[in-house]
C-alpha cells in the first residue's frame, strides 16, 4: 500500500514537472527525415540530369525543374525555405551521399547520425513514459499479499 501511494506521488510530481521537460518530439524527427528525403531527391535529379548528357556541378533548382526533373520547389521544413546547397558536384559525391547538404541541418552523413540519435531517444521516452500509468494502475488493481 505504501508503495503504491509513493508511486502516485511520483507520478503527479512528474506531471506536474512535465510542461517544464521537452522531449525531442516526433515532429522533430519527422522534419529531419523529411529534410534527408529532400537531399536524396534532390541528388536523384542531378543523377537523372547529368544522364541526359549534361553535367551539374552546383546545385541548381531552377535547371532541375526546367528540365522536369524536380516538379517543383524543394524546402527544408525547419526552415520553410529552399535551404539545399550542392558545389562541386561529382558522381562520386552524389553516389555517397555527400553532394547535397541542408544550411539548417548540415550534410547528409550528419543528419543520419542525428535521425538516429533521434529514433533512440524518442523510442526511449515512449518506452519509459509508458510504463508510468501502467506501473501506478498494476499497483491498484492488484491484490496485496496477505500477512
Amino acid at each position: 500500500m505504501i508503495a503504491g501511494v509513493v508511486m502516485l506521488l511520483l507520478y503527479i510530481a512528474f506531471l506536474a514537472m512535465n510542461p517544464l521537460y521537452k522531449p525531442p518530439s516526433g515532429r522533430e524527427l519527422s522534419r529531419a527525415k523529411a529534410c534527408l528525403t529532400n537531399m536524396r531527391l534532390l541528388s536523384g535529379a542531378i543523377e537523372m540530369y547529368n544522364l541526359d548528357g549534361k553535367f551539374m556541378t552546383e546545385l541548381d533548382i531552377e535547371a532541375l525543374k526546367t528540365g522536369k526533373f524536380l516538379k517543383g520547389e524543394v524546402q527544408c521544413l525547419e526552415t520553410r525555405a529552399a535551404s539545399y546547397i550542392g558545389i562541386g558536384l561529382t558522381a562520386e559525391s552524389l553516389a555517397d551521399n555527400s553532394g547535397i547538404s541542408c544550411e539548417y541541418h548540415g550534410s547528409q552523413t550528419q543528419l543520419k547520425e542525428k535521425v538516429a540519435d533521434l529514433e533512440k531517444r524518442v523510442a526511449w521516452e515512449d518506452s519509459f513514459l509508458g510504463r508510468i500509468p501502467h506501473a501506478i494502475s498494476r499497483f491498484f488493481t492488484e491484490e496485496l499479499p496477505k500477512i
